[in-house]
């Protein structure tokens, strides 16, 4: 036996190798020229309560665009889904949405008085081994909450704010650090929330988004947070929520 035929089977084995791999990519153009594989862009138009367009405002959710931010009249291009989308800027009421199959879309964003955080008392000044780390949010001590010591990682510093609940205990983390948090809340709970609701909030050089919702399971959850520094709990306890509210309702900033 001379060439290939000195080995049997390497000729059919050969063939059955290139069959399979055409039909994978056919199979793969196929989905790839199906119209759900495409992204279907929309046209979102955000305007205020006199029909003004509304620039700079932030649209948001995982995988919806890939410049977030309303252009001077006031539109961004979406990506179309049935996902849930936030809208917001300071001075308006945050607005949380699904896209429709509509090419053009537009959205009214009620004004609402800007939620400013206070500056901390020098009483209330952040722990140097927290602020070393970029941390500017400090938040106050509350009855029956407990505070943990500070813990750190390569990249970030994490305090604990807990109380007892049956069965363990229900807490905020807080942290900081460059990829602690992206500035907006969990997408999974934003997405599974049935009740949401969220303010947007200042300091003198930030913009922070305090949400908060609840899911079918019963369970609550919150987030205080910006780029980098973040608060949060989730728990199904509601009067730990309570708790936890209170030391998130008194946040300042140094």
């Amino acid at each position: 036996m001379k060439g290939t035929d000195a080995v049997p089977g390497l000729v059919v084995r050969g063939h059955l190798v290139l069959f399979r791999l055409a039909n994978m990519l056919r199979i793969v153009l196929l989905v790839c020229a199906s119209p759900l594989a495409a992204q279907t862009s929309v046209i979102l138009k955000v305007l205020d309560e006199a029909g003004g367009p509304i620039a700079e405002a932030v649209t948001w959710y995982a995988g919806g665009c890939a410049k977030c931010v309303t252009a001077a009249d006031g539109s961004v291009v979406m990506n179309a889904g049935s996902r849930w989308l936030a809208i917001r800027k300071p001075g308006y009421e945050t607005a949380r949405l699904q896209l429709s199959g509509a090419a053009m879309q537009s959205v009214v964003l009620k004004a609402q008085v800007p939620r400013v955080i206070p500056k901390c008392s020098p009483s209330a000044k952040i722990t140097p081994d927290f602020a070393r780390w970029g941390a500017i949010l400090r938040f106050p001590r509350i009855p029956s909450v407990k505070v943990s010591r500070l813990s750190t990682d390569a990249d970030y510093a994490m305090r604990g704010y807990y109380v007892r609940i049956a069965g363990g205990y229900a807490g905020i983390r807080h942290g900081t650090g460059a990829m602690w948090t992206h500035g907006v809340p969990n997408d999974n709970d934003f997405q599974q929330s049935i009740e949401y609701r969220e303010a947007v909030l200042t300091t003198a050089t930030r913009v922070l988004v305090d949400a908060r919702g609840r899911l079918a399971s019963g369970e609550v959850w919150r987030y205080v947070g910006m780029i980098g520094e973040s608060a949060s709990y989730n728990t199904k306890d509601r009067q730990a929520a309570a708790l936890l509210d209170k030391v998130l309702d008194g946040v300042c900033a140094q």
